[in-house]
């Protein structure tokens, strides 16, 4: 199953680009409902990660592989999985609309198994979440 979520963010699609490259910028919009510890300062296609996850930085939920496929563009992706996502394929695509803004879009491919209705639903609110935190911290650099 599928989840897209897109924004229309008031800086330039290069700047955005640039903080998407960031695993500091991961932290900021998956915070606080996310904590996701042992990310790398930067990361490269191919580059392959090993983390954890918690929720609301306390519970311990499990161990997440993120592989990434592309990057350094306006338009990557991962391939991800762990616990009980056999797979979460993420793309991210930043389009120009203008020399001033651009939007951001997530696209992901879930698979759960028999959860996979459940983890979209949960995927869904958590995508519209990092947008609100995206939206924010964009309009700060503007």
């Amino acid at each position: 199953m599928t989840i897209r979520v897109s924004s229309t963010l008031p800086v330039p699609a290069e700047v955005v680009r640039d903080l998407m490259s960031k695993p500091a910028l991961l932290q900021h919009v998956t915070w606080p409902i996310l904590t996701i510890r042992g990310l790398p300062e930067t990361v490269a296609p191919g580059q392959r990660m090993v983390v954890r996850l918690a929720l609301l930085g306390i519970v311990p939920l499990w161990t997440h592989t993120i592989t990434v496929i592309t990057g350094g563009t306006l338009d990557a992706r991962t391939e991800e999985h762990g616990g009980p996502l056999r797979a979460w394929r993420h793309h991210l695509l930043v389009e120009p609309l203008s020399p001033t803004s651009c939007r951001y879009t997530d696209e992901v491919d879930i698979d759960a198994g028999r959860l996979t209705p459940a983890a979209r639903a949960l995927a869904t609110l958590f995508y519209r979440y990092r947008h609100l935190r995206w939206r924010a911290l964009t309009r700060v650099l503007a």
